[in-house]
């Protein structure tokens, strides 16, 4: 199969917990069977309030409760961990060091954010300055811990604006990755601004919705979406895949072999796309998505 028909894969790591416990498993199992893929990781590692105070809202409380998320972390003894207040060791060393393992094995390093629960909470209604202050701070933890800035950027929670993808490619990052959709596209926001580099959006239909099937019927149809044309992108999460449905992973990673395919990072999955301004034209929309709280951002034609 050409490199331009693998799937793209991108893993967002949203808890301190998923840094250190699930994403080196993640990262070695991909590479042991020669597939890549783009993990997003959120920089600020310290302090789990703001995420206490989130999962005891309803919305929130029953998507864990469904995907079983309170039973596998008791058992675990993960609690302090995932609040951020133990385990890892420092936060940048922590960091550091898994970025640094990441980008051995050849997997592609990218930014979801600063403070995860912050932005997927106050995104909507926030002033620009305010986000434009989040992206930098997320950007300044990336240049103290490896010296460098040059990430793409993938918003927590797949919820962006308009303002926050200009001024992304203000900082030019090589693609956007902020939102659900159908098929690759170049953004065209509201004020008529073509913003050229590639948006890779979220195609495959993520396996937390699909909760109660077994791994491998999961596995399977993951596998059937990634297979089924060029521009496929397929997300999984440090404590879905990683933590509390470990054996997953493996079931993604037959499922996918079983067809063919192999998974490819983002950034070479855009560089594989036509330049110019040849591709499909959308902008950002809202929609809710089976299996998660709230609305996120999605595709919307033009």
């Amino acid at each position: 199969m050409s490199e331009g028909h693998a799937p793209a894969l991108r893993i967002d790591v949203d808890f301190r917990i998923g840094l250190h416990r699930a994403v080196p498993r993640m990262a070695e199992r991909l590479a042991a069977h020669n597939m890549l893929a783009t993990f997003f990781l959120t920089t600020q590692l310290n302090g789990g309030r703001p995420w206490l105070r989130k999962v005891v809202r309803p919305g929130y409380l029953k998507r864990w409760l469904h995907i079983g998320a309170w039973r596998l972390l008791g058992r675990l003894g993960a609690w302090g961990e995932l609040l951020g207040m133990s385990g890892g060791g420092d936060s940048d060393v922590l960091l550091g060091s898994t970025i640094a393992r990441l980008l051995a094995l050849g997997h592609e390093v990218g930014v979801h954010g600063f403070d995860h629960e912050w932005w997927v909470d106050e995104v909507w209604h926030s002033e620009p300055e305010r986000l434009a202050q989040e992206v930098a701070r997320a950007y300044d933890v990336m240049a103290r811990v490896t010296g460098e800035t040059q990430y793409a950027w993938a918003s927590p929670g797949w919820r962006s604006r308009d303002d926050v993808l200009q001024l992304l490619a203000t900082r030019g990052v090589p693609y956007l990755a902020d939102c659900w959709g159908r098929a690759p596209f170049q953004t065209l926001l509201r004020d008529g601004t073509l913003l050229e580099m590639p948006h890779l959006p979220v195609t495959v239909p993520s396996a937390e919705a699909m909760t109660g099937r077994s791994d491998r019927v999961t596995a399977t149809a993951i596998a059937v979406v990634c297979g089924s044309s060029s521009g496929q992108l397929c997300c999984l999460h440090d404590y879905y895949e990683g933590l509390l449905q470990p054996g997953l992973l493996d079931a993604i990673i037959a499922a996918l072999e079983q067809a063919g395919l192999s998974t490819q990072t983002l950034a070479t999955a855009a560089t594989a796309l036509p330049g110019g301004r040849v591709m499909p034209r959308g902008r950002l929309a809202r929609q809710s998505l089976p299996g998660f709280a709230g609305a996120v951002s999605v595709q919307e034609d033009v």
